[in-house]
């Protein structure tokens, strides 16, 4: 699997190599002007081109590996959190137990404790209730919450 070190590696080495052409290209332009010939530069001309292009394609296809992996585990990362919305806050209310009782009382879940959760109240008021954000030490915990919250 190609990580980010990889894609730098190779990025390194690329750089190195166009930077060898290019000097290569100018020496050669400089070194023998009236040697050269149209037909050599357009050869040349084509062959770096074609090198380029082959160098975009890779680097093209190694961030697109990448985005692809960094979803993944953003989305794997996701799993674990709810939102929670319209639950109303006392002042000086444990929010943690809050949201235990919640899901406890509401949803009927037994096994749900304050222990096992982690909450982040949301700056967003409008008037209403903030939302919740809740981290779940248990991923099964936080499913079963997600399907009996469709039941209720």
């Amino acid at each position: 699997m190609e990580n980010i070190f990889e894609v730098l590696k190779t990025q390194v080495s690329l750089e190195k190599t166009l930077n060898q052409r290019l000097d290569e290209f100018e020496a050669r332009l400089e070194g023998s002007s009236k040697d050269l010939s149209l037909k050599d530069l357009s050869s040349d001309y084509i062959n770096f081109k074609n090198f380029i292009y082959s160098t975009f394609t890779l680097l093209r296809q190694q961030i697109n590996h990448l985005i692809v992996n960094v979803d993944t585990i953003e989305s794997r990362h996701r799993k674990k959190f709810l939102l929670l919305g319209g639950v109303v806050e006392n002042t000086n209310e444990n929010v943690r137990e809050l949201v235990a009782s919640v899901i406890t009382k509401n949803l009927g879940i037994k096994n749900c404790s304050s222990q096992s959760l982690q909450v982040v109240v949301l700056p967003i008021s409008n008037g209403r209730p903030r939302p919740i954000l809740i981290k779940f030490e248990d991923t099964p915990l936080r499913q079963e919450v997600w399907a009996k919250k469709a039941l209720g």
